[in-house]
């Protein structure tokens, strides 16, 4: 993944190769998350960050959640530590599944809660009705 998002950035000129690999070498000596590292270095936008994780991973990128109503479900089903952990919001919910959200595509839940590796920059996963399970 790494990879494609270097070739990425650096093809749509967002960033250079060697600011790329500056960021890879602070992720490995520090253990914040390259996502992070790219926003707090002003390198990339938050917005540049999710569209360009969003391509790599496949995900679709909601560019605002104006307006968004936080289905019930999402509150009664997922514990609050949770979604703040992970920067969840719920976007829209039919009872059995809920549609979800986050800005941080590189925080994943222990696998004990998730069957998939990452969660989506501002897009969509489902929440099933079992208290914090996540599936796609």
């Amino acid at each position: 993944m790494r990879e494609q998002l270097r070739r990425l950035l650096t093809s749509r000129d967002l960033l250079s190769a060697e600011r790329f690999e500056e960021c890879v070498n602070e992720e490995a000596h520090t253990g914040e998350s390259l996502d992070r590292i790219l926003i707090v270095k002003g390198y990339l936008t938050e917005i540049d960050m999710l569209r360009a994780f969003g391509e790599v991973l496949g995900l679709e990128v909601i560019e605002s959640l104006h307006g968004v109503q936080v289905p019930p479900e999402f509150v009664n089903q997922v514990p609050v530590h949770f979604a703040r952990s992970y920067n969840l919001i719920a976007l829209a919910s039919n009872g059995h599944s809920t549609r979800v959200a986050t800005c941080s595509p590189l925080s994943t839940p222990s696998s004990t809660t998730t069957r998939s590796p990452h969660f989506a920059p501002s897009t969509t996963r489902r929440i099933s009705k079992r208290p914090g399970s996540v599936s796609t």
